[in-house]
């Protein structure tokens, strides 16, 4: 549980929530990686540990299962796409809400 900008999916809360966080070589690939995502993810920089950047994704109680597909789909390479984050969310027709 870490807090993000709300679910990945439907938007939702800004609070505490289930998340995955990835490591990205600086702050302006962490900020390109955020842009893919419409709601639900955050950079995580500190200036005084600027080697050390995530990206967190977070997910609601009803689309836990969706940050689990997208933990798997990302884990076996490491790499992140726009492509990845659809396939993960079940789509484009997936009920967003």
């Amino acid at each position: 549980m870490d807090h993000t900008p709300g679910c990945f999916i439907c938007g939702g809360e800004a609070g505490l929530h289930a998340n995955i966080s990835g490591f990205v070589q600086c702050k302006a690939a962490g900020e390109r990686v955020i842009t893919m995502f419409e709601t639900g993810a955050r950079l995580d920089y500190r200036d005084f540990e600027p080697d050390y950047v995530q990206v967190k994704v977070g997910a609601c109680e009803k689309h836990k299962g969706a940050l689990e597909a997208l933990h798997q789909k990302t884990k076996c390479c490491g790499v992140i796409s726009e492509d990845i984050i659809k396939k993960a969310a079940g789509g484009p027709n997936e009920d967003r809400r």
